[in-house]
């Protein structure tokens, strides 16, 4: 099954102009954990992806096209976020269901339990409350001067 998986994710990033004729997927694994929303990486050479899929069942809905829209519309506002390549809306594929790929970012997820971790995710999510809320209001506005 990885095979088609990386098969699916080839033809995705290549149809998406992320890679090229000759490049291909070598290997899609599964992230532990993350049962509410299950991940794999997907790896292409020297680069690596970050495939979200919808997960089955569950308690949370956690719809990969809902965070696709979410991360696709946040690429250009300042926000720091992964890019999106593609998404496959179609729930018989060789994930099971819909899913979604964008780039894979390294770095350090914070400990809530350190103070600094906590202070610097409260400057994090404040900036970018801040760069959502402007984004809100240039949309309103943009929306009223069009009636």
């Amino acid at each position: 099954m990885s095979a088609e998986k990386a098969a699916a994710v080839t033809a995705g990033l290549r149809d998406a102009g992320e890679l090229g004729a000759g490049d291909q997927v070598d290997v899609v694994e599964q992230l532990s954990g993350g049962g509410a929303r299950p991940s794999y990486v997907a790896r292409a050479g020297g680069r690596s992806y970050i495939v979200r899929v919808k997960p089955e069942g569950g308690l949370l809905d956690t719809h990969p096209v809902a965070a696709h829209a979410g991360f696709d519309a946040l690429q250009s506002s300042g926000v720091a976020i992964p890019r999106v390549h593609f998404l496959d809306e179609s729930p018989d594929n060789v994930f099971g269901g819909p899913y979604f790929v964008m780039e894979m970012v390294g770095g350090t997820a914070p400990n809530t339990f350190r103070k600094p971790d906590r202070d610097w995710l409260e400057k994090d999510w404040n900036d970018s409350r801040a760069i959502a809320q402007d984004m809100v209001r240039r949309a309103r506005g943009s929306a009223f001067a069009a009636n």
